[in-house]
């Protein structure tokens, strides 16, 4: 009898094994950020085909945290593709949306892991669940409407969410669950009574006339238990995920919380400076028979009972994030750690925010008073004091030049993503300096080598005096186009190959130094009287490619701009 042939397994191409370490790290950046916030798997009921209603599908991840349930999808399909791929997808989406409790009874007699890993108490309709679509490239808007229902895990929402899960272990539920839409009344406990809560807290109010913050304006202290804290802060961090340019503040540094937490353990202290924080329109201020308190009445400072709503996203913190989050559940510590969340007290300075604030208003007034309390502080970096000003000063010369920067970053010309986004991305351009020395003199209107003064506009005057943003976003426009057609010819001027900014590349073109040596060219050109066009641009730099560009340091990019001006267009 012949001996069986085993068959021979194909060995995967060099293309096949990198796209799978890529598809490998994706997805345990995402399983990672629900693990460190105290989330579950089940992956017996991952990565397996059923059909539901007539539609075929499976997930690809599957986090339980008490009663809400996260379905996860994972791609690494071409932005291209995206939407295709996405569309095909709605379909079962909705019907599992639609009828949420007669899939979840499906589910759980499909597969009885999934049934097994839900907690008991919890009913049928008071489970929640959201479906989290994970693509490793860009999710463009207009898909993302045509889908709304689904939570956009976005590359660079999961790097956030891996750094601060990394940070705050299980605490991170708090502000993972508010990215996915879920109220406090919806989770654990909470979904089984339908009783609004608050927490109120022992403390001083400040007569209205005594703070200076403006009409409306309630100014309290009190003592809070870093729990109630850590459940309902929130911190607008730069890189995070809300909208809105809500941006400005560091990124929670690991080894800070580590240190502080530390100095917990060993001391078991509590903090005695104040932590900055901002309260809701709805904090009530209330004297001892529950009647409500006047600030505009006070003549001096009154003890009172200070009332703030039970939800996510509630309390602001402007300064302090490192001290109330070092008391995060979990991680190393934990044991002595546990104990003092909940018995240590830590003062708080709270602003009340004026009934009908608007958002971009209350936006505005955090970033001004963050920017007040550590602009003089050597870690307050040059990238956020940009960010920060563009919230509270969009028409200084620095937030124009921003808004130039960012409109060529995202408009699809020759710069587009070509520029720093996020702390995660490798060999892009950074945005801070090629704002600040080579856009903002370009388009400062009181300059006389701006583009300002070639811009052919018949309410160009009014720029400057009337502060009118759909004049500005005009001008911004205008500057953008003639940043992109320089650069576009400049482009097409060069091997392809050379336009990268990865320094292995021998000539690589996209560095600071060359783009603002080309952005102080252009300066030249404007000083001259007109711009170009693109034809014009390209045939002039025809020969740029033999332009010693390796021969300027990081600081000559004027320099640069006056010798590429000499033999280009003189």
């Amino acid at each position: 009898m012949a001996a069986s042939k085993r068959k021979k397994t194909r060995k995967k191409s060099a293309d096949e094994r990198k796209q799978e370490r890529i598809q490998k790290a994706h997805r345990k950046l995402v399983s990672g950020a629900f693990k460190n916030a105290g989330f579950v798997t089940v992956s017996s009921a991952a990565d397996r085909n059923f059909t539901y209603k007539g539609s075929t599908t499976d997930f690809d991840d599957i986090f339980i945290h008490e009663n809400v349930i996260v379905f996860c999808e994972y791609t690494t399909t071409r932005s291209d593709d995206v939407s295709t791929h996405l569309k095909k997808k709605k379909i079962i989406y909705d019907k599992i949306l639609d009828e949420k409790n007669e899939f979840l009874n499906f589910f759980k007699d499909k597969f009885p892991a999934f049934a097994a890993a839900l907690a008991i108490k919890y009913s049928i309709h008071q489970l929640r669940i959201a479906i989290a679509y994970c693509s490793l490239q860009t999710v463009r808007s207009e898909t993302k409407l045509e889908v709304p229902r689904l939570c956009y895990f976005d590359y660079n929402v999961a790097h956030y969410f891996s750094i601060v899960s990394k940070s705050l272990r299980r605490s991170s539920r708090f502000e993972l669950l508010d990215f996915l839409g879920i109220s406090p009344r919806e989770v654990a406990d909470n979904v089984l009574t339908a009783k609004e809560s608050t927490s109120t807290y022992p403390g001083s109010i400040l007569p209205e006339s005594h703070s200076n913050f403006g009409t409306d304006f309630k100014v309290v202290s009190f003592y809070v238990d870093p729990q109630t804290l850590l459940e309902r802060c929130y911190v607008l961090r730069k890189y995070g995920w809300r909208n809105g340019g809500a941006v400005y503040q560091r990124m929670i540094s690991n080894s800070k919380v580590a240190a502080v937490r530390k100095y917990l353990r060993d001391q078991r202290r509590v903090f005695i400076n104040n932590i900055i924080v901002t309260l809701p329109d709805d904090t009530k201020l209330l004297d001892e028979e529950g009647d409500t308190i006047n600030p505009k009445l006070l003549q001096e400072t009154q003890p009172g009972r200070i009332q703030i709503p039970d939800r996510f996203n509630t309390i602001g913190i402007i300064d302090g994030q490192h001290r109330v989050f070092s008391y995060h559940e979990g991680g190393i510590f934990d044991d002595d750690i546990s104990i003092l969340r909940t018995q240590q007290n830590l003062l708080v300075t709270g602003i009340v925010f004026p009934r009908g604030m608007t958002s971009t208003d209350r936006l505005k007034f955090e970033a001004k008073l963050f920017l007040e309390i550590n602009s003089n502080q050597t870690n307050a970096r040059s990238d956020l004091k940009q960010e920060i000003s563009l919230v509270i000063n969009p028409f200084a010369p620095e937030s124009v030049a921003k808004r130039v920067v960012n409109l060529i970053n995202d408009g699809g010309g020759p710069l587009s993503d070509e520029f720093e986004r996020y702390f995660f991305e490798k060999q892009k351009l950074k945005t801070t300096s090629v704002v600040s020395f080579a856009v903002k003199p370009l388009t400062n209107p009181s300059t006389k080598q701006s583009l300002y003064q070639i811009w052919d506009h018949a309410e160009k005057d009014r720029l400057v005096t009337d502060e009118d943003p759909a004049l500005w976003d005009k001008y911004v426009k205008f500057c953008g186009g003639e940043i992109n057609k320089i650069f576009s010819a400049v482009k097409h001027n060069l091997p392809k190959e050379r336009w990268t900014a990865d320094k292995k590349i021998p000539g690589a073109f996209l560095s600071t130094t060359n783009v603002n040596g080309v952005m102080a060219c252009l300066r030249k050109i404007a000083i001259s009287g007109r711009t170009l066009s693109f034809e014009d641009y390209r045939k002039r730099l025809s020969n740029v490619g033999d332009f010693k560009f390796g021969e300027f340091r990081s600081s000559q990019y004027n320099r640069m701009g006056e010798k590429l001006y000499s033999e280009f267009f003189q």
